[in-house]
């Protein structure tokens, strides 16, 4: 895969199982190689799609980019695409109406208290 962002990021990834021991998802957790730097969310996209399509399974994002979070909260996502949202953005007033909108559209999105960092939807 030829995608620029790929030297921008890392990633690592996890399966999300359920109680009957079924994979549900995968989990992909994005991290910025230089912390505050502006990433591309459409290349991100592009990226995750090309191995997670919009026909094909669920999977997880936990971007550890608040710029970066941002932007995708504010995108349309394919509804294959879960967002991890951190408390401190859940609930940002500006984020309100996107949030709504990626519920609408059919995005699941987990709220992720700080405490115990158990994953919640909303």
């Amino acid at each position: 895969m030829d995608a620029p962002i790929l030297g921008q990021i890392t990633l690592s990834y996890c399966p999300v199982i359920d109680r009957q021991r079924n994979p549900l998802a995968t989990r992909l957790t994005v991290f910025p190689l230089s912390p505050g730097q502006e990433l591309p969310v459409a290349e991100l996209l592009e990226a995750v799609a090309a191995v997670w399509p919009a026909d094909g399974p669920q999977v997880s994002l936990s971007v550890r980019s608040e710029s970066l979070l941002f932007d995708l909260l504010n995108v349309k996502l394919s509804s294959n695409v879960m967002i991890e949202v951190p408390k401190f953005l859940a609930t940002d007033p500006l984020l309100a109406q996107p949030l709504r909108d990626l519920a609408r559209n059919g995005n699941v999105l987990l709220y992720l208290p700080p405490k115990n960092g158990v994953a919640q939807r909303f």
